[in-house]
């Protein structure tokens, strides 16, 4: 994580390097709290240069037509970050519901 804040602070943040590992932890909590809440009000979370979360659906049925919708959390990974640290990234495409 050190190596990570200092490569970025010579890319232009240089806050990140200044934080401690409680800055971080605590930054890191307050997101992770407001992702929970915005999805638990069924709506997505971009984050730029990290990726979106949001939720998948899929509609299962169950015969005598009648439906279960599916839903589950899903995190897009930003094709940029996955980019610079050299990943695998698959393109994703969703509806804008």
């Amino acid at each position: 994580m050190l190596d990570f804040l200092q490569d970025s602070g010579r890319s232009g943040f240089q806050t990140l390097p200044k934080l401690t590992e409680d800055d971080v932890c605590a930054i890191w909590t307050s997101v992770s709290e407001f992702i929970e809440q915005q999805m638990s009000l069924q709506k997505g979370v971009q984050i730029p240069g990290l990726g979106t979360f949001t939720l998948s659906r899929q509609k299962l049925d169950v015969g005598n037509n009648k439906f279960i919708i599916l839903q589950r959390p899903v995190f897009l990974l930003s094709e940029k970050l996955a980019q610079v640290h050299g990943l695998k990234f698959n393109k994703v495409f969703t509806t804008g519901e």
